[in-house]
């Protein structure tokens, strides 16, 4: 099996044997022994109009999909069974966005300066 990039969208296993569905993967690639475990977002179809949903968009995908970033769940690579395609980088930057509103990350920022840059963007050489 390859290993899961940030971005790419997986059929995973969660919890029950047949309960499986659509998730991105948001956490970063590793080296080979990190690399046991990803943080990944369960996809829906069930929006909910919440500010912290990014729709998804992928031709693999049924529909209108939502990535709701209050449904972080970290799991063995083992329990993602298939790839199903990758999200584009500008989609992912909403998600990351979403993702660091939820987990209380972003600054505040009276001047308007706006710092929304994707993790890759800031730590990028």
């Amino acid at each position: 099996m390859s290993k899961p990039d940030r971005g790419e969208i997986w059929v995973a296993a969660l919890g029950q044997p047949e309960k499986v569905r659509p998730c991105l993967v948001v956490s970063l690639s590793g080296s080979d022994r990190e690399e046991v475990v990803s943080t990944i977002i369960p996809l829906t179809t069930r929006a909910r109009g919440s500010r912290f949903e990014t729709e998804i968009q992928e031709p693999a995908l049924p529909g209108r999909v939502v990535a709701d970033a209050r449904t972080l769940v970290t799991v063995p690579n083992s329990d993602l069974r298939q790839r199903l395609g990758k999200l584009d980088p500008e989609r992912l930057a909403c998600v990351e966005r979403s993702v660091r509103s939820w987990l209380g990350l972003v600054h505040d920022d009276p001047g308007g300066t706006g710092d929304n840059r994707s993790f890759d963007e800031m730590h990028s050489r």
